[in-house]
Protein backbone atom coordinates (compact mmCIF):
# COMPACT_ATOMS: atom_id res chain seq x y z
CA UNK A 1 0.00 0.00 0.00
CA UNK A 2 1.34 3.43 -0.86
CA UNK A 3 1.92 6.14 1.66
CA UNK A 4 -1.05 8.22 0.49
CA UNK A 5 -3.33 5.17 0.74
CA UNK A 6 -2.22 4.50 4.30
CA UNK A 7 -2.75 8.12 5.13
CA UNK A 8 -6.36 8.12 3.86
CA UNK A 9 -7.02 4.93 5.73
CA UNK A 10 -5.64 6.51 8.89
CA UNK A 11 -7.86 9.55 8.63
CA UNK A 12 -10.88 7.36 7.93
CA UNK A 13 -10.29 5.47 11.20
CA UNK A 14 -9.43 8.51 13.24
CA UNK A 15 -11.66 9.48 16.12
CA UNK A 16 -11.02 13.17 15.70
CA UNK A 17 -14.12 13.59 13.61
CA UNK A 18 -16.17 11.76 16.25
CA UNK A 19 -14.70 13.52 19.27
CA UNK A 20 -15.82 16.96 20.26
CA UNK A 21 -12.85 17.47 22.50
CA UNK A 22 -10.38 17.23 19.69
CA UNK A 23 -9.60 19.53 16.81
CA UNK A 24 -8.26 18.62 13.36
CA UNK A 25 -5.14 20.72 12.94
CA UNK A 26 -4.83 19.69 9.30
CA UNK A 27 -8.11 21.20 8.28
CA UNK A 28 -7.80 23.62 5.39
CA UNK A 29 -9.84 26.30 7.15
CA UNK A 30 -6.93 27.08 9.52
CA UNK A 31 -5.23 30.33 8.47
CA UNK A 32 -3.01 33.04 9.91
CA UNK A 33 -6.02 35.04 11.08
CA UNK A 34 -7.37 32.39 13.44
CA UNK A 35 -3.95 30.97 14.45
CA UNK A 36 -4.04 32.42 17.98
CA UNK A 37 -7.46 30.97 18.74
CA UNK A 38 -6.35 27.69 17.28
CA UNK A 39 -3.29 27.64 19.55
CA UNK A 40 -5.44 28.23 22.63
CA UNK A 41 -7.67 25.39 21.51
CA UNK A 42 -4.72 23.04 21.19
CA UNK A 43 -3.38 23.89 24.65
CA UNK A 44 -6.78 23.37 26.25
CA UNK A 45 -6.84 19.85 24.77
CA UNK A 46 -3.48 18.81 26.23
CA UNK A 47 -5.10 16.18 28.47
CA UNK A 48 -6.10 14.14 25.43
CA UNK A 49 -3.04 11.89 25.01
CA UNK A 50 -3.68 9.68 22.06
CA UNK A 51 -2.10 9.20 18.66
CA UNK A 52 -4.57 11.50 16.91
CA UNK A 53 -3.51 14.41 19.10
CA UNK A 54 0.24 13.61 18.88
CA UNK A 55 0.12 13.44 15.09
CA UNK A 56 -2.04 16.55 14.83
CA UNK A 57 0.21 18.62 17.07
CA UNK A 58 2.90 18.98 14.42
CA UNK A 59 2.22 22.63 13.89
CA UNK A 60 1.44 24.82 10.93
CA UNK A 61 2.36 27.89 12.96
CA UNK A 62 5.54 29.80 12.04
CA UNK A 63 4.93 33.02 13.93
CA UNK A 64 6.26 33.73 17.42
CA UNK A 65 3.87 33.54 20.37
CA UNK A 66 4.54 36.43 22.75
CA UNK A 67 6.16 35.49 25.99
CA UNK A 68 3.45 37.42 27.85
CA UNK A 69 0.65 35.13 26.58
CA UNK A 70 -1.24 33.46 29.37
CA UNK A 71 -2.61 29.96 29.09
CA UNK A 72 -4.23 27.83 31.73
CA UNK A 73 -2.15 25.19 33.38
CA UNK A 74 1.22 24.96 34.96
CA UNK A 75 3.75 27.73 34.19
CA UNK A 76 6.52 25.37 32.99
CA UNK A 77 4.06 23.41 30.94
CA UNK A 78 2.80 26.61 29.42
CA UNK A 79 6.22 27.87 28.33
CA UNK A 80 7.25 24.52 26.89
CA UNK A 81 4.06 24.14 24.85
CA UNK A 82 4.18 27.72 23.62
CA UNK A 83 7.78 27.44 22.47
CA UNK A 84 7.01 24.20 20.68
CA UNK A 85 4.06 25.68 18.87
CA UNK A 86 5.95 28.77 17.83
CA UNK A 87 9.14 27.03 16.66
CA UNK A 88 8.17 23.59 15.35
CA UNK A 89 8.07 22.98 11.58
CA UNK A 90 5.65 21.10 9.39
CA UNK A 91 5.12 17.56 10.72
CA UNK A 92 5.71 14.40 8.81
CA UNK A 93 4.06 11.08 9.01
CA UNK A 94 5.94 8.39 10.93
CA UNK A 95 8.44 6.74 8.60
CA UNK A 96 10.12 3.36 8.77
CA UNK A 97 13.39 4.86 9.98
CA UNK A 98 14.55 3.71 13.38
CA UNK A 99 14.73 6.24 16.25
CA UNK A 100 18.22 7.30 17.23
CA UNK A 101 19.79 6.45 20.56
CA UNK A 102 19.92 10.14 21.37
CA UNK A 103 16.16 10.25 21.52
CA UNK A 104 16.02 7.28 23.86
CA UNK A 105 18.46 8.97 26.20
CA UNK A 106 16.06 11.86 26.68
CA UNK A 107 13.48 9.50 28.07
CA UNK A 108 11.13 9.13 25.10
CA UNK A 109 10.02 5.59 24.36
CA UNK A 110 9.33 4.47 20.81
CA UNK A 111 8.02 1.46 19.07
CA UNK A 112 9.05 0.33 15.63
CA UNK A 113 6.69 1.87 13.08
CA UNK A 114 4.70 -0.70 11.22
CA UNK A 115 3.65 -0.71 7.58
CA UNK A 116 0.17 0.62 8.58
CA UNK A 117 -0.55 3.86 10.37
CA UNK A 118 -1.17 3.91 14.05
CA UNK A 119 -4.73 4.03 15.29
CA UNK A 120 -6.14 6.56 17.65
CA UNK A 121 -6.45 3.90 20.28
CA UNK A 122 -2.76 4.06 21.11
CA UNK A 123 -2.52 6.55 23.94
CA UNK A 124 0.44 8.53 25.19
CA UNK A 125 1.88 7.66 28.54
CA UNK A 126 1.46 10.51 31.01
CA UNK A 127 4.59 12.38 31.94
CA UNK A 128 6.47 11.58 28.67
CA UNK A 129 7.35 14.26 26.16
CA UNK A 130 5.08 14.36 23.20
CA UNK A 131 7.44 15.71 20.55
CA UNK A 132 10.76 14.66 19.06
CA UNK A 133 12.36 16.99 16.49
CA UNK A 134 14.50 15.42 13.78
CA UNK A 135 14.64 18.33 11.32
CA UNK A 136 13.05 21.75 11.04
CA UNK A 137 10.85 22.97 8.23
CA UNK A 138 9.94 26.32 6.78
CA UNK A 139 6.36 25.37 5.88
CA UNK A 140 3.72 27.87 6.98
CA UNK A 141 0.15 27.80 8.23
CA UNK A 142 -2.91 26.48 6.48
CA UNK A 143 -1.54 23.17 5.28
CA UNK A 144 -4.02 20.36 4.72
CA UNK A 145 -3.56 16.78 5.76
CA UNK A 146 -2.60 15.87 2.20
CA UNK A 147 0.66 17.77 2.73
CA UNK A 148 1.73 15.80 5.76
CA UNK A 149 3.22 12.91 3.82
CA UNK A 150 6.61 14.55 3.28
CA UNK A 151 9.65 12.45 4.07
CA UNK A 152 13.40 12.80 4.22
CA UNK A 153 13.76 16.42 5.17
CA UNK A 154 11.49 17.21 8.13
CA UNK A 155 11.06 15.62 11.54
CA UNK A 156 8.92 12.81 12.85
CA UNK A 157 6.88 12.70 16.02
CA UNK A 158 6.25 9.37 17.74
CA UNK A 159 4.07 9.25 20.82
CA UNK A 160 3.54 5.57 21.29
CA UNK A 161 3.34 3.22 24.16
CA UNK A 162 6.75 1.52 24.74
CA UNK A 163 7.05 -2.04 23.53
CA UNK A 164 9.48 -4.01 25.75
CA UNK A 165 10.07 -6.59 23.06
CA UNK A 166 11.12 -4.02 20.53
CA UNK A 167 13.42 -1.90 22.71
CA UNK A 168 16.62 -3.81 22.00
CA UNK A 169 15.75 -4.22 18.32
CA UNK A 170 15.16 -0.49 17.98
CA UNK A 171 18.49 0.28 19.66
CA UNK A 172 20.45 -2.01 17.30
CA UNK A 173 18.61 -0.70 14.25
CA UNK A 174 19.34 2.83 15.36
CA UNK A 175 23.07 2.12 15.63
CA UNK A 176 23.29 0.39 12.26
CA UNK A 177 20.98 2.45 10.05
CA UNK A 178 21.07 5.92 11.59
CA UNK A 179 23.11 8.38 9.54
CA UNK A 180 25.57 10.84 11.01
CA UNK A 181 23.46 13.81 9.90
CA UNK A 182 20.33 12.46 11.52
CA UNK A 183 22.11 11.73 14.82
CA UNK A 184 23.71 15.16 14.92
CA UNK A 185 20.32 16.80 14.32
CA UNK A 186 18.63 14.88 17.12
CA UNK A 187 21.23 15.97 19.66
CA UNK A 188 21.25 19.62 18.56
CA UNK A 189 18.90 22.27 19.88
CA UNK A 190 16.14 23.85 17.85
CA UNK A 191 18.06 27.15 17.62
CA UNK A 192 21.14 25.34 16.18
CA UNK A 193 19.04 23.55 13.59
CA UNK A 194 17.33 26.77 12.57
CA UNK A 195 20.69 28.51 12.26
CA UNK A 196 22.11 25.74 10.09
CA UNK A 197 19.08 25.65 7.85
CA UNK A 198 19.17 29.39 7.25
CA UNK A 199 20.51 29.98 3.69
CA UNK A 200 23.69 32.01 3.37
CA UNK A 201 23.10 35.37 1.77
CA UNK A 202 25.70 36.53 -0.73
CA UNK A 203 27.03 40.01 -0.08
CA UNK A 204 26.20 42.87 -2.41
CA UNK A 205 29.85 43.41 -3.32
CA UNK A 206 30.26 39.78 -4.39
CA UNK A 207 27.11 39.95 -6.47
CA UNK A 208 28.28 43.12 -8.15
CA UNK A 209 31.62 41.53 -8.93
CA UNK A 210 29.96 38.49 -10.48
CA UNK A 211 27.67 40.67 -12.55
CA UNK A 212 30.65 42.69 -13.79
CA UNK A 213 32.47 39.52 -14.82
CA UNK A 214 29.43 38.24 -16.66
CA UNK A 215 29.09 41.55 -18.51
CA UNK A 216 32.78 41.46 -19.45
CA UNK A 217 32.50 37.93 -20.80
CA UNK A 218 29.45 38.88 -22.81
CA UNK A 219 31.23 41.85 -24.32
CA UNK A 220 34.26 39.70 -25.14
CA UNK A 221 32.07 37.11 -26.80
CA UNK A 222 30.32 39.73 -28.89
CA UNK A 223 33.66 41.28 -29.88
CA UNK A 224 34.99 37.88 -30.92
CA UNK A 225 31.93 37.22 -33.00
CA UNK A 226 32.31 40.57 -34.73
CA UNK A 227 36.03 40.10 -35.38
CA UNK A 228 35.68 36.55 -36.58
CA UNK A 229 35.17 37.45 -40.20
CA UNK A 230 36.73 40.93 -40.27
CA UNK A 231 40.40 41.87 -40.58
CA UNK A 232 41.78 43.12 -37.25
CA UNK A 233 43.92 46.21 -36.98
CA UNK A 234 47.59 45.74 -37.73
CA UNK A 235 48.64 47.24 -34.41
CA UNK A 236 46.29 44.90 -32.54
CA UNK A 237 47.67 41.89 -34.39
CA UNK A 238 51.26 42.84 -33.60
CA UNK A 239 50.33 43.30 -29.94
CA UNK A 240 48.69 39.87 -29.85
CA UNK A 241 51.77 38.23 -31.33
CA UNK A 242 54.02 40.03 -28.86
CA UNK A 243 51.79 38.97 -25.96
CA UNK A 244 51.96 35.33 -27.07
CA UNK A 245 48.27 34.83 -27.92
CA UNK A 246 47.39 31.74 -29.92
CA UNK A 247 44.78 33.29 -32.25
CA UNK A 248 46.40 36.41 -33.62
CA UNK A 249 44.23 36.95 -36.70
CA UNK A 250 47.06 36.71 -39.26
CA UNK A 251 44.94 34.53 -41.51
CA UNK A 252 42.61 37.50 -42.14
CA UNK A 253 45.34 39.34 -44.07
CA UNK A 254 44.77 38.04 -47.57
CA UNK A 255 45.96 40.74 -49.93
CA UNK A 256 49.62 41.47 -50.63
CA UNK A 257 49.20 45.07 -49.44
CA UNK A 258 47.92 43.89 -46.07
CA UNK A 259 50.80 41.44 -45.71
CA UNK A 260 53.38 44.09 -46.56
CA UNK A 261 51.78 46.45 -44.06
CA UNK A 262 51.98 43.99 -41.21
CA UNK A 263 55.54 43.08 -42.23
CA UNK A 264 56.51 46.73 -41.89
CA UNK A 265 54.83 47.04 -38.50
CA UNK A 266 56.57 43.90 -37.30
CA UNK A 267 59.99 45.31 -38.24
CA UNK A 268 59.13 48.59 -36.53
CA UNK A 269 58.33 46.72 -33.33
CA UNK A 270 61.98 45.55 -33.01
CA UNK A 271 60.69 42.27 -31.60
CA UNK A 272 62.38 39.16 -32.99
CA UNK A 273 59.45 36.86 -32.22
CA UNK A 274 57.00 39.15 -34.00
CA UNK A 275 59.26 39.48 -37.05
CA UNK A 276 59.88 35.72 -37.28
CA UNK A 277 56.15 34.95 -36.93
CA UNK A 278 55.20 37.35 -39.72
CA UNK A 279 58.01 36.09 -41.99
CA UNK A 280 56.83 32.49 -41.55
CA UNK A 281 53.28 33.62 -42.31
CA UNK A 282 54.48 35.21 -45.56
CA UNK A 283 56.48 32.07 -46.38
CA UNK A 284 53.33 29.96 -46.09
CA UNK A 285 50.99 32.27 -47.99
CA UNK A 286 53.22 33.66 -50.76
CA UNK A 287 54.93 32.00 -53.69
CA UNK A 288 58.70 31.53 -53.62
CA UNK A 289 59.35 34.32 -56.10
CA UNK A 290 57.15 36.85 -54.31
CA UNK A 291 58.47 35.86 -50.91
CA UNK A 292 62.08 36.30 -52.00
CA UNK A 293 61.28 39.63 -53.64
CA UNK A 294 59.63 40.90 -50.46
CA UNK A 295 62.58 39.91 -48.26
CA UNK A 296 65.30 41.28 -50.55
CA UNK A 297 64.49 44.83 -49.50
CA UNK A 298 64.16 43.90 -45.82
CA UNK A 299 67.53 42.68 -44.47
CA UNK A 300 66.24 42.54 -40.88
CA UNK A 301 63.62 40.00 -41.89
CA UNK A 302 66.26 38.06 -43.87
CA UNK A 303 68.54 37.79 -40.84
CA UNK A 304 65.71 36.56 -38.61
CA UNK A 305 64.65 33.97 -41.18
CA UNK A 306 68.24 32.70 -41.51
CA UNK A 307 68.54 32.41 -37.73
CA UNK A 308 65.25 30.50 -37.63
CA UNK A 309 66.45 28.01 -40.27
CA UNK A 310 69.75 27.51 -38.43
CA UNK A 311 67.95 26.89 -35.16
CA UNK A 312 65.64 24.33 -36.77
CA UNK A 313 68.55 22.64 -38.56
CA UNK A 314 66.91 22.96 -41.97
CA UNK A 315 70.21 23.29 -43.82
CA UNK A 316 69.00 22.43 -47.33
CA UNK A 317 66.40 25.21 -47.16
CA UNK A 318 69.00 27.53 -45.61
CA UNK A 319 71.55 26.93 -48.37
CA UNK A 320 68.95 27.43 -51.08
CA UNK A 321 67.70 30.65 -49.47
CA UNK A 322 71.24 32.03 -49.08
CA UNK A 323 71.99 31.38 -52.73
CA UNK A 324 68.75 33.10 -53.71
CA UNK A 325 69.69 36.13 -51.63
CA UNK A 326 73.11 36.21 -53.41
CA UNK A 327 74.89 35.29 -50.18
CA UNK A 328 77.17 32.71 -51.81
CA UNK A 329 79.97 32.88 -49.22
CA UNK A 330 77.56 32.14 -46.37
CA UNK A 331 76.01 29.33 -48.40
CA UNK A 332 79.46 27.84 -49.07
CA UNK A 333 80.40 27.91 -45.39
CA UNK A 334 77.13 26.23 -44.41
CA UNK A 335 77.82 23.58 -47.03
CA UNK A 336 81.34 23.05 -45.63
CA UNK A 337 80.01 22.78 -42.09
CA UNK A 338 77.57 20.11 -43.17
CA UNK A 339 80.31 18.25 -45.03
CA UNK A 340 82.76 18.01 -42.12
CA UNK A 341 80.00 16.98 -39.69
CA UNK A 342 79.57 13.60 -41.42
CA UNK A 343 81.14 10.73 -39.52
CA UNK A 344 81.23 8.36 -42.47
CA UNK A 345 84.50 8.75 -44.40
CA UNK A 346 83.05 8.11 -47.87
CA UNK A 347 80.17 10.56 -47.34
CA UNK A 348 82.51 13.13 -45.86
CA UNK A 349 84.93 12.78 -48.75
CA UNK A 350 82.19 13.22 -51.37
CA UNK A 351 80.69 16.19 -49.50
CA UNK A 352 84.04 17.94 -49.35
CA UNK A 353 84.52 17.45 -53.07
CA UNK A 354 81.12 19.00 -53.73
CA UNK A 355 81.97 21.85 -51.36
CA UNK A 356 85.24 22.40 -53.21
CA UNK A 357 83.36 22.72 -56.48
CA UNK A 358 80.99 25.25 -54.88
CA UNK A 359 83.94 27.29 -53.65
CA UNK A 360 85.60 27.33 -57.04
CA UNK A 361 82.48 28.17 -59.06
CA UNK A 362 80.54 30.61 -56.86
CA UNK A 363 83.13 32.04 -54.48
CA UNK A 364 86.09 33.48 -56.42
CA UNK A 365 87.01 35.70 -53.47
CA UNK A 366 87.53 32.70 -51.17
CA UNK A 367 90.78 31.41 -52.61
CA UNK A 368 92.40 30.82 -49.22
CA UNK A 369 89.41 28.80 -48.03
CA UNK A 370 89.49 26.83 -51.28
CA UNK A 371 93.15 25.94 -50.68
CA UNK A 372 92.35 24.75 -47.16
CA UNK A 373 89.61 22.48 -48.45
CA UNK A 374 92.06 21.04 -50.98
CA UNK A 375 94.60 20.31 -48.23
CA UNK A 376 91.91 18.67 -46.11
CA UNK A 377 90.95 16.38 -48.96
CA UNK A 378 94.60 15.48 -49.53
CA UNK A 379 95.03 14.75 -45.82
CA UNK A 380 92.04 12.42 -45.78
CA UNK A 381 93.41 10.54 -48.78
CA UNK A 382 96.85 10.19 -47.14
CA UNK A 383 95.42 9.09 -43.82
CA UNK A 384 93.21 6.50 -45.44
CA UNK A 385 96.11 5.04 -47.44
CA UNK A 386 98.53 4.97 -44.47
CA UNK A 387 95.92 3.45 -42.20
CA UNK A 388 95.32 0.61 -44.65
CA UNK A 389 99.08 0.03 -45.03
CA UNK A 390 99.74 0.01 -41.28
CA UNK A 391 96.98 -2.51 -40.66
CA UNK A 392 98.85 -4.93 -42.93
CA UNK A 393 102.31 -4.18 -41.54
CA UNK A 394 101.13 -4.65 -37.97
CA UNK A 395 100.29 -8.27 -38.75
CA UNK A 396 103.97 -8.99 -39.58
CA UNK A 397 105.86 -9.87 -36.38
CA UNK A 398 109.15 -8.72 -37.90
CA UNK A 399 108.02 -5.12 -37.50
CA UNK A 400 108.79 -4.83 -33.81
CA UNK A 401 107.82 -1.18 -33.55
CA UNK A 402 104.14 -2.05 -33.95
CA UNK A 403 104.41 -4.54 -31.07
CA UNK A 404 106.43 -2.20 -28.85
CA UNK A 405 104.30 0.85 -29.59
CA UNK A 406 100.79 -0.22 -30.67
CA UNK A 407 99.28 2.08 -33.22
CA UNK A 408 95.96 3.90 -32.67
CA UNK A 409 92.74 2.26 -33.85
CA UNK A 410 92.40 4.65 -36.79
CA UNK A 411 94.41 7.50 -38.22
CA UNK A 412 91.61 8.83 -40.40
CA UNK A 413 90.14 12.26 -39.47
CA UNK A 414 92.99 12.97 -37.04
CA UNK A 415 94.68 16.42 -37.06
CA UNK A 416 97.75 17.23 -39.16
CA UNK A 417 100.04 17.27 -36.10
CA UNK A 418 98.89 13.76 -35.17
CA UNK A 419 99.61 12.62 -38.70
CA UNK A 420 103.18 14.04 -38.51
CA UNK A 421 103.73 12.29 -35.19
CA UNK A 422 102.45 9.00 -36.64
CA UNK A 423 104.71 9.28 -39.67
CA UNK A 424 107.83 10.10 -37.60
CA UNK A 425 107.10 7.25 -35.15
CA UNK A 426 106.43 4.40 -37.63
CA UNK A 427 107.87 5.56 -40.97
CA UNK A 428 110.89 7.76 -40.12
CA UNK A 429 113.55 5.68 -41.95
CA UNK A 430 111.27 4.39 -44.69
CA UNK A 431 113.37 3.80 -47.82
CA UNK A 432 110.80 1.67 -49.68
CA UNK A 433 109.53 3.41 -52.77
CA UNK A 434 106.12 1.76 -52.47
CA UNK A 435 105.64 3.17 -49.02
CA UNK A 436 107.66 6.30 -49.52
CA UNK A 437 104.52 8.46 -49.51
CA UNK A 438 104.20 7.75 -45.76
CA UNK A 439 107.63 9.22 -44.87
CA UNK A 440 107.78 12.42 -42.80
CA UNK A 441 109.67 14.40 -45.42
CA UNK A 442 107.19 13.48 -48.13
CA UNK A 443 104.30 14.38 -45.87
CA UNK A 444 105.89 17.72 -44.94
CA UNK A 445 106.46 18.63 -48.56
CA UNK A 446 102.99 17.60 -49.72
CA UNK A 447 101.14 19.55 -47.04
CA UNK A 448 103.53 22.51 -46.97
CA UNK A 449 104.13 22.42 -43.25
CA UNK A 450 106.33 25.01 -41.60
CA UNK A 451 109.49 24.00 -39.73
CA UNK A 452 107.91 24.63 -36.37
CA UNK A 453 104.77 22.64 -37.27
CA UNK A 454 106.93 19.73 -38.32
CA UNK A 455 109.75 19.85 -35.75
CA UNK A 456 107.93 19.56 -32.43
CA UNK A 457 105.83 16.40 -33.21
CA UNK A 458 108.94 14.90 -34.88
CA UNK A 459 111.02 15.48 -31.71
CA UNK A 460 108.30 13.95 -29.53
CA UNK A 461 108.05 10.86 -31.78
CA UNK A 462 111.82 10.24 -31.88
CA UNK A 463 112.18 10.86 -28.12
CA UNK A 464 109.54 8.23 -27.44
CA UNK A 465 111.60 5.57 -29.28
CA UNK A 466 114.78 7.01 -27.63
CA UNK A 467 116.37 7.90 -30.97
CA UNK A 468 118.66 10.59 -29.53
CA UNK A 469 120.79 10.76 -32.66
CA UNK A 470 117.77 11.55 -34.82
CA UNK A 471 116.89 14.38 -32.46
CA UNK A 472 120.39 15.81 -32.74
CA UNK A 473 120.19 15.61 -36.54
CA UNK A 474 116.89 17.47 -36.52
CA UNK A 475 118.38 20.25 -34.35
CA UNK A 476 121.79 20.57 -36.07
CA UNK A 477 122.24 22.96 -38.93
CA UNK A 478 124.31 21.93 -41.93
CA UNK A 479 126.77 24.82 -41.60
CA UNK A 480 128.80 26.48 -44.32
CA UNK A 481 132.35 26.43 -45.63
CA UNK A 482 133.42 28.89 -42.96
CA UNK A 483 131.23 27.71 -40.07
CA UNK A 484 130.84 24.22 -38.76
CA UNK A 485 127.71 22.45 -37.66
CA UNK A 486 125.92 23.82 -34.63
CA UNK A 487 122.68 23.35 -32.78
CA UNK A 488 119.91 25.51 -34.11
CA UNK A 489 116.20 25.16 -33.52
CA UNK A 490 113.01 27.12 -33.87
CA UNK A 491 111.96 25.43 -30.64
CA UNK A 492 113.69 26.76 -27.52
CA UNK A 493 116.37 24.45 -26.12
CA UNK A 494 114.89 24.48 -22.62
CA UNK A 495 111.75 22.83 -24.09
CA UNK A 496 113.93 20.30 -25.86
CA UNK A 497 115.81 19.51 -22.63
CA UNK A 498 112.57 19.04 -20.69
CA UNK A 499 111.24 16.75 -23.44
CA UNK A 500 114.35 14.57 -23.34
CA UNK A 501 114.25 14.39 -19.54
CA UNK A 502 110.59 13.33 -19.73
CA UNK A 503 111.47 10.33 -21.91
CA UNK A 504 114.54 9.36 -19.81
CA UNK A 505 117.41 10.72 -21.85
CA UNK A 506 120.87 10.51 -20.24
CA UNK A 507 122.56 13.59 -18.85
CA UNK A 508 125.08 13.72 -21.69
CA UNK A 509 122.25 14.20 -24.22
CA UNK A 510 120.43 16.79 -22.14
CA UNK A 511 123.70 18.63 -21.44
CA UNK A 512 124.09 19.52 -25.10
CA UNK A 513 120.92 21.49 -25.21
CA UNK A 514 121.38 23.08 -21.76
CA UNK A 515 124.73 24.46 -22.75
CA UNK A 516 123.24 25.71 -26.01
CA UNK A 517 120.99 28.03 -24.07
CA UNK A 518 121.93 31.72 -24.19
CA UNK A 519 120.67 32.49 -20.65
CA UNK A 520 123.19 31.19 -18.06
CA UNK A 521 120.99 31.98 -15.06
CA UNK A 522 118.14 30.00 -16.57
CA UNK A 523 120.56 27.21 -17.35
CA UNK A 524 121.55 26.98 -13.65
CA UNK A 525 117.92 26.71 -12.56
CA UNK A 526 116.98 24.16 -15.23
CA UNK A 527 120.06 21.98 -14.66
CA UNK A 528 119.13 21.57 -10.98
CA UNK A 529 115.53 20.80 -11.94
CA UNK A 530 116.59 18.18 -14.52
CA UNK A 531 119.28 16.76 -12.14
CA UNK A 532 122.14 17.57 -14.49
CA UNK A 533 124.71 18.30 -11.73
CA UNK A 534 127.78 18.29 -13.93
CA UNK A 535 126.16 20.93 -16.10
CA UNK A 536 125.36 23.01 -13.02
CA UNK A 537 128.95 22.87 -11.72
CA UNK A 538 130.38 23.70 -15.14
CA UNK A 539 128.03 26.65 -15.47
CA UNK A 540 129.07 27.96 -12.04
CA UNK A 541 132.73 27.65 -13.05
CA UNK A 542 131.97 29.46 -16.28
CA UNK A 543 130.25 32.25 -14.32
CA UNK A 544 132.96 32.13 -11.57
CA UNK A 545 130.22 32.09 -8.97
CA UNK A 546 131.81 30.40 -5.91
CA UNK A 547 129.00 31.34 -3.52
CA UNK A 548 126.34 29.60 -5.68
CA UNK A 549 128.50 26.51 -5.91
CA UNK A 550 129.04 26.44 -2.12
CA UNK A 551 125.29 26.69 -1.55
CA UNK A 552 124.80 23.83 -3.99
CA UNK A 553 127.31 21.62 -2.15
CA UNK A 554 125.58 22.13 1.21
CA UNK A 555 122.35 20.64 -0.17
CA UNK A 556 123.82 17.14 -0.54
CA UNK A 557 125.55 14.74 1.86
CA UNK A 558 129.34 14.75 1.92
CA UNK A 559 129.59 11.26 0.44
CA UNK A 560 127.24 11.95 -2.49
CA UNK A 561 128.39 12.45 -6.06
CA UNK A 562 126.97 16.02 -6.45
CA UNK A 563 128.81 17.09 -3.27
CA UNK A 564 132.05 15.48 -4.48
CA UNK A 565 131.83 17.24 -7.87
CA UNK A 566 131.21 20.61 -6.25
CA UNK A 567 134.04 20.06 -3.70
CA UNK A 568 136.55 19.21 -6.44
CA UNK A 569 135.64 22.39 -8.29
CA UNK A 570 135.93 24.49 -5.14
CA UNK A 571 139.35 23.04 -4.25
CA UNK A 572 140.80 23.53 -7.74
CA UNK A 573 143.58 26.14 -7.73
CA UNK A 574 143.34 26.90 -11.43
CA UNK A 575 139.88 28.50 -11.17
CA UNK A 576 139.72 32.20 -10.46
CA UNK A 577 136.50 32.99 -8.59
CA UNK A 578 134.84 36.35 -8.28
Amino acid sequence: MSFSGREDDYWSKSRIKKSTGKFNMFDDNISVDNASAFANKILSCRDYADDDFSESLESYLDHEIPSSSSFPGEESRKNEQANLISRIGTPAKPTTSTPTPAANQRGTSYRQPSSTPATPGDEVQPGHPSFHHARTSSFGHGRSKSDTGTTGGNFSVYNARPDPGDTETNRRGSQQEGSSDYSSDTTASIEDILQRSTPKVTSTAAMNKLEAEVQFLRRSLKASERERWSRPLVTDTVKRIRDGETHTGLSMYRTLEDKLEIMGKAIESYDGNVITTVVLFLRQTLSDAVFQEVLKSRPVAVNHYISYLRMKGNYPELISFLKTMKMNEEAAMVTYKQAVSNSDLAVKFDSLKQCLREFRSHCPNMSSETWLVERQLALLEWQNAVDSMDSKLAQDTRNSIYQEFPRPPSLVMSPVISSVYHSCLYHYDNQNKQTEFASPLNFREKHALTEKQFLWPALAARAKVKAWADIEDLLTSKGTMFTGKKLKSVVSFDKVAELLFKFGAPEEEIKKYLQAMNDSEKCLQLSQKLRCYHTFVETCIYLKDRRELENFARKFPSNSEPHRIAADALSASTIKWK
